[in-house]
């Protein structure tokens, strides 16, 4: 059985080119080849060298390879009854989670595999993407899985071992997750998880709590999806085509904080306030409207059900308003907090004063709105009619 560090290797070197004319080979002679073939201070020739120092990996050989929905799978095995099967994630920037959905390529995967694992064990690992694919199909053959920096937003399913960074974004459900110490930032320089992550001589994960870091990054993935795009245009404006971003995450502040300045950003909150002015007072112009449609005998039960909609409503309008702010302002504070210090807390601190009692006067608006339309409808309903004499 692979360690963990291990395990993580046969992903590195899967990731790093392996491709099916090396079926066949050894593990030990295609770390060899990638090592010769590599510069002396490259990355390929430390993971080459890792691999040859390791216990169990130099024994294990590359028994298949196939392509299935853009995905390369690669099966090894040993002296061992135990085969592993690692799934590679496409380099294809457009692949994503809900394009590897299919059911249908799912059972045809697990259909090829499951000759594989009669003989033996089967334990799939994978990384990234990789990772999360490949604990669908162990889920689907009931085998396990280890795998590392998987994404997802709902708990992974079957039984799985989800390694990430301590500093890493993950999603609410954490049960299967567990968290890697992680080198300082004076030696973490690559991006590679072998060489960021830690692990102990006998080559297991060194477990650590998730970070404060991780933790926020996380908490703003979450709540990224929740900003309303009229605030979002507010602070960005539309892109070349005309149209607002619709990536929302860091990804997308990423390519846009750099537009944002103090004084702009101050702006922006004005706008968005005068924005969510704006919505409430259009909500409320329509008392007059819905009241013409409301018969005599219910005007009462109706009008303070339209007044407790209203509420209902402008206080969501608000808290929607606050978050989607919330959520701009902590990115922007996140992604440029080596390059500049901004106030955020006070600027959210001004914000929350400033939507409170945008909040509280509306609420009296409703109230004086509803009373004069009330006033108004009961005045016109009980208006004497002209009487004409014609004589």
């Amino acid at each position: 059985m692979l360690t963990d560090k291990e395990s993580l290797l046969l992903c590195e070197l899967v990731n790093s080119g392996l491709a099916k004319h090396q079926v066949d080979r050894s593990i030990a002679e295609i770390a060899q080849s990638l090592d010769g073939n590599s510069d002396p201070s490259s990355a390929a020739r430390m993971l080459a060298l890792e691999i040859l120092a390791s216990p169990n990996m130099p024994r294990l050989h590359f028994r298949d390879y196939w392509m299935l929905e853009k995905m390369g799978l690669c099966f090894f095995a040993g002296d061992e009854e135990v085969g592993h099967v690692v799934v590679q994630a496409p380099e294809d920037a457009e692949m994503n989670m809900m394009n590897i959905q299919s059911d249908s390529g799912l059972e045809e995967t697990a259909q090829r595999l499951e000759p594989l694992g009669r003989k033996g064990n089967l334990m799939f690992t994978g990384l990234g993407l990789g990772g999360y694919y490949a604990s669908r199909l162990a889920a689907r053959l009931d085998a396990e899985a280890l795998v590392f920096g998987a994404p997802s937003t709902e708990e992974l399913p079957g039984k799985v071992r989800n390694f990430v960074g301590e500093d890493d974004p993950v999603g609410d459900s954490t049960s299967k997750v567990i968290f890697v110490k992680q080198k300082s930032p004076a030696e973490n320089v690559a991006e590679s998880y072998i060489q960021t992550l830690v692990f102990d001589e006998q080559g297991s994960a060194v477990v650590a709590d998730q970070s404060d870091y991780s933790k926020f990054v996380s908490w703003f993935y979450n709540t990224a999806s929740t900003i309303r795009p009229e605030v979002w245009e507010l602070f960005f404006g539309k892109n070349e085509s005309g149209e607002l971003l619709q990536d929302y995450g860091l990804y997308g502040l990423f390519l846009q904080a750099d537009e944002l300045n103090e004084e702009k950003i101050n702006r922006s909150m004005d706008a968005v306030l005068g924005y969510a002015e704006h919505e409430l007072e259009q909500s409320r112009n329509r008392i007059k409207n819905e009241l013409e449609h409301i018969e005599i005998e219910d005007v009462k039960v109706c009008v303070g059900e339209i007044g407790d909609r209203l509420a209902n409503q402008a206080v969501d309008l608000v808290y929607d308003v606050y978050r989607s702010v919330e959520t701009i302002i902590m990115g922007v504070g996140l992604i440029t907090l080596e390059q500049a210090t901004y106030p955020v807390i006070s600027w959210m601190g001004d914000f929350s004063r400033r939507v409170g009692e945008l909040l509280d006067r509306e609420l009296v608006l409703i109230t004086e709105a509803v009373e004069k339309e009330l006033q108004h409808y009961m005045d016109e309903m009980f208006k004497f009619p002209e009487i004409s004499l014609d004589w």
